[in-house]
């Protein structure tokens, strides 16, 4: 709730590192858009931090797309903090690499266009 976490901002993080795992389906959180398999499935975790230490795991079930991914790529999300500096924040799940146009989510919670064209803009700004 923006009560709880009234504060915002874009993290620019990196892949750290990369797997495929089988999970069951009792093993497998629920989401909006997923169904419950019945045999295992191949899971995506990706490792992403900064050079704050900050990390965070997201996994959702692989596709070949994922292939694309590598280790080091940029990664944004957008976070929510209960305090002004960020110092601690929570991730947005939505997932956004640029390098390889790949969005990492279970369910779309963001204006995925607005964050392309937020992320150019700051890739511009950087380039200057």
């Amino acid at each position: 709730s923006v009560r709880k976490f009234p504060h915002g901002g874009l993290w620019h993080a990196n892949v750290l590192d990369i797997k495929v795992v089988q999970r069951f389906p009792d093993d497998i959180k629920e989401s909006p858009n997923r169904t419950r398999p019945s045999r295992p499935i191949d899971m995506l975790q990706l490792f992403i931090g900064d050079r704050s230490k900050a990390q965070v795991m997201i996994e959702t079930p692989w596709a070949l797309q994922h292939n694309r991914i590598r280790l080091g790529e940029p990664v944004y999300f957008v976070v929510v903090s209960d305090v002004r500096n960020l110092q601690r924040f929570k991730v947005v799940r939505d997932a956004f690499l640029p390098a390889s146009q790949l969005w990492i989510s279970d369910y779309p919670f963001l204006a995925r266009s607005e964050m392309k064209q937020l992320v150019r803009g700051i890739q511009v700004e950087r380039s200057r």
